[in-house]
């Protein structure tokens, strides 16, 4: 199983959260909101370059409409 280790935004306490269990990442402008599929939520002091970067290296990847190739759509 692969894990991100992450840093909790008020109390600054490490966590290390399976990759399986997010379920949606919202970025505000002070922190990091993370939503696990278990309903539980945390917030984290990591930005979206942070967690792009962890995750890209972890093998995800995210797509958005701005690095979307049209030309290797299968339709």
């Amino acid at each position: 199983m692969k894990y991100i280790k992450l840093t909790a935004w008020g109390n600054k306490k490490t966590h290390m959260i399976p990759i399986k269990a997010i379920a949606d990442l919202e970025f505000d402008d002070n922190y990091t909101i993370i939503r696990l599929s278990n309903g539980n939520v945390l917030n984290v002091i990591e930005d979206e370059l942070t967690l792009s970067t962890m995750l890209d290296q972890l093998g995800v990847q995210i797509v958005s409409e701005f690095n979307l190739d049209i030309d290797e759509l299968p339709f």
